[in-house]
């Protein structure tokens, strides 16, 4: 740890909270001190759900399981609706991919530099 990033107990918690923290600044505290034991119970069940299911270093989402088969419908769906593949991200395309083979893009309309640039218009 860098001498920049100096921690400090958090006394409310007992854990610790790094001093450039967006928490650890008088607004939000007076913020915090001013909710309710019901509401802060309820923000810390979001919190605890939100670090219980994300992660963090890749920005995933560790909890949940995707089935492909929903995948595969949620991304023709977007295809029908006029995304265009160059506005894809990258794991749809890989999905699409799995499901129809290398040239999946045929499918609608689109040709292999469609992927990248957007060559083909629909109208």
């Amino acid at each position: 740890m860098s001498q920049k990033e100096h921690v400090e107990p958090d006394t409310e918690s007992g854990s610790s909270l790094d001093q450039s923290s967006i928490f650890n600044n008088t607004a939000f505290k007076q913020a915090f001190n001013s909710l309710s034991d019901k509401d802060k119970e309820k923000y810390k069940k979001i919190g605890e759900e939100l670090y219980n299911t994300t992660d963090f270093p890749t920005a995933g989402i560790t909890s949940k399981e995707h089935d492909p088969n929903e995948l595969v419908a949620h991304i023709e769906n977007q295809l029908r609706s006029g995304i265009h593949p160059s506005d894809m991200e990258e794991g749809e395309k890989l999905v699409m991919y799995d499901a129809y083979g290398e040239e999946w893009y045929v499918k609608w309309g689109y040709v292999k530099e469609d992927l990248d640039n957007i060559i083909t218009t629909k109208t």
